[in-house]
């Protein structure tokens, strides 16, 4: 099964998540803020709690990218 790339919008952020399928795509995000908002800062906590949130209410876009071939060129 071919890695994907999906572009997730989420309040005014652009995240860039690589995955097998759509759902998976989500489950990773999901898991990546649950992991990210593990700290003592509170501000940090409420930014990826936040995200979490928006997830939770369907409250995104995510579109796979559909010309990904497996490299980007970071400038």
């Amino acid at each position: 099964m071919d890695i994907k790339e999906y572009i997730l919008l989420v309040g005014n952020n652009v995240f860039h998540i690589y995955a097998h399928n759509q759902d998976d795509a989500i489950s990773t995000f999901g898991k990546a803020c649950f992991r990210f908002r593990d700290t003592d800062n509170q501000h940090y906590q409420e930014y990826w709690d936040n995200f979490r949130g928006l997830m939770l209410a369907d409250k995104y876009t995510i579109i796979e990218n559909t010309d990904f071939v497996g490299v980007r060129k970071i400038t």
